[in-house]
């Protein structure tokens, strides 16, 4: 991949489909991967990525950030815990890096994408996201059915809601994963300075 003045040798691209317990059990090898290969630019691509498990979207985040808050849950009556970045990760911090998503993005790849920007000052490209930021609970009842009931919302460590409004990217693109989408994504990460020749 090339444009004049650069030269881009080697694009880590990482397709993450949802947060489960396996790209829980698989994230270790993935970073040795990427640093082992020496990579030009990381990209995480998280469209069409429903969430998951919050923890996995967490230590993802935690080797892009040194410390301090990726995550906020506020409840009903206004209480905010924080989930903090794991300590003694920050195994890309540094490496150039973009995030893809769509309208098909949600719950935990939204706060993945929104902290690492507003931590880790990493781009976004795509499409605005899903919105999908509640945290929900089912109570059983007796004649068997069920009942979801909203009991918290997430935020972005600013503050900043994720339900209904979704996370907004720095650079709208389309791209449909051929050697030619490769290209613009690489060339909006050079527009955007986030590759240097």
């Amino acid at each position: 991949l090339s444009r004049p003045g650069y030269r881009v040798k080697k694009v880590g691209w990482v397709s993450m489909y949802k947060f489960s317990e396996r790209l829980y059990e698989e994230w270790d090898q993935i970073v040795e991967s990427l640093r082992g290969e020496d990579v030009d630019l990381v990209v995480l691509d998280l469209s069409n990525n429903p969430g998951g498990y919050l923890d996995v979207s967490v230590v993802i985040a935690s080797d892009f950030v040194s410390d301090g808050v990726i995550i906020k849950q506020e409840d009903a009556s206004g209480n905010i815990k924080n989930y903090e970045a794991k300590k003694r990760m920050g195994r890309l911090i540094g490496k150039k890096t973009i995030v893809l998503l769509n309208e098909g993005s949600a719950s935990a790849s939204e706060i993945l994408a929104g902290a690492l920007r507003q931590r880790a000052n990493i781009k976004i490209f795509g499409q605005i996201s899903f919105g999908k930021g509640t945290v929900q609970a089912t109570e059983s009842l007796p004649d068997g059915s069920g009942l979801h009931v909203t009991i918290a919302q997430w935020l972005l460590p600013d503050g900043s809601k994720i339900d209904g409004v979704g996370v907004e990217p720095d650079e709208l693109i389309e791209w449909k994963y051929d050697e030619t989408d490769l290209q613009i994504v690489v060339d909006k990460a050079i527009e955007l300075n986030e590759l240097t020749n």
